[in-house]
């Protein structure tokens, strides 16, 4: 089997499954499915990573095959276009998943034996700036759980949003193709068959005869980029997915473990830390402050360590009394001595 071209039969398939939503282009040869691109992230990642990225250059080479599509019907440089376009598919869904309807929409379009409209893309634009706007809002009023805003369910504060007309959209969450298809229930691989670097989805008889365990999952073949924001707003809602603010960073992020958590995952800019680890060490700080016995030992800890740099104190001197310093600071701690006497040791 031989690579397929990506701009034939091409569809965007969408669906949660184990706490995680799932993004993948599809095309069939030879009456097989070939995966043309996956990516699974955590349920309501993919709304706070479209919140967040800037789109201007994606928006803009969507409206510029207004052009392309114009020569390719005139018939200037057709294979030309088609291969730039070619490429386009690729970079869209890749950029966000949620460019994958438009990566289908230019399949379609391939397919057409007709004239290709030249707004085919181009359209979309206004419609992804909208669904941009529309999660913003969702995130921040409705399923935010910061302190001010809590009392009533995500379910009734969209009701709320839509019946107030906060929302652009305020249409029932409706979408056209949702099919109820077996998953593997499990991890697993797929395989590539020689000349194709696209692997093969496995049939539901390839599947049970490897005895793999199967589920029961909703998956949505959206026809408009309308069905793509219902179903992922509906998704969010039913499984009662959660944002809150960054305490270091001020963005939002998607709680997926306990709901005490106060910082995200993301890297602070300039530097390979996490939020997460920066907020690990902000409460460090913020304890060693409180406690008047972690700041005898700090303070102490600082004044040996001095000491090295100017001479009066070898590392090895430094090494023994720091060993013997924490001991005392953790007998300290669990009241075996009191902290006069710990104070009096650090000042010998």
């Amino acid at each position: 089997m031989s690579n397929p071209d990506i701009l034939s039969n091409t569809s965007l398939r969408v669906y949660f499954q184990a706490k995680e939503e799932t993004f993948e282009l599809q095309t069939v040869v030879d009456n097989k499915k070939l995966q043309i691109y996956s990516c699974s992230m955590p349920l309501g990642e993919s709304a706070i990573s479209f919140i967040y990225s800037d789109f201007e250059e994606t928006y803009t080479a969507l409206r510029n095959t207004e052009t392309i599509f114009l020569e390719i019907n005139a018939g200037l440089q057709v294979k030309a276009h088609w291969e730039e376009l070619h490429k386009l598919s690729v970079k869209l869904v890749r950029r966000h998943p949620y460019f994958g309807f438009a990566s289908q929409m230019l399949s379609q379009a391939a397919g057409q034996a007709m004239a290709v409209d030249m707004r085919l893309l181009s359209r979309l634009v206004p419609l992804y700036r909208q669904m941009h706007d529309n999660l913003t809002l969702l995130v921040k009023k409705c399923m935010s759980v910061q302190d001010g805003i809590r009392g009533s369910s995500f379910v009734d504060r969209y009701a709320d949003l839509m019946l107030t007309h906060q929302l652009a959209d305020r249409s029932p969450l409706r979408y056209s193709t949702v099919v109820t298809e077996f998953l593997p229930a499990v991890p697993f691989p797929l395989w590539k068959t020689e000349d194709c670097d696209y692997p093969v989805i496995p049939t539901l008889q390839e599947l049970r005869a490897q005895e793999v365990p199967l589920e029961l999952v909703d998956s949505l073949y959206p026809r408009s980029l309308q069905d793509l924001y219902h179903y992922i707003i509906a998704g969010y809602l039913k499984q009662g997915i959660c944002f809150k603010i960054c305490k270091n960073c001020g963005r939002y992020f998607t709680v997926t473990g306990s709901m005490n958590a106060e910082y995200c995952d993301r890297k602070i800019e300039g530097s390979q830390k996490t939020c997460r680890q920066m907020g690990a060490v902000r409460v460090y700080q913020q304890k060693q402050m409180k406690d008047p016995i972690l700041r005898l030992y700090n303070r102490a800890y600082k004044t040996h360590n001095a000491r090295i740099r100017y001479g009066r104190m070898t590392r090895e001197e430094f090494l023994e009394w720091s060993t013997r310093a924490r001991a005392l600071r953790d007998k300290c701690l669990e009241g075996q001595i009191s902290a006069a006497d710990f104070e009096m040791w650090l000042k010998e």
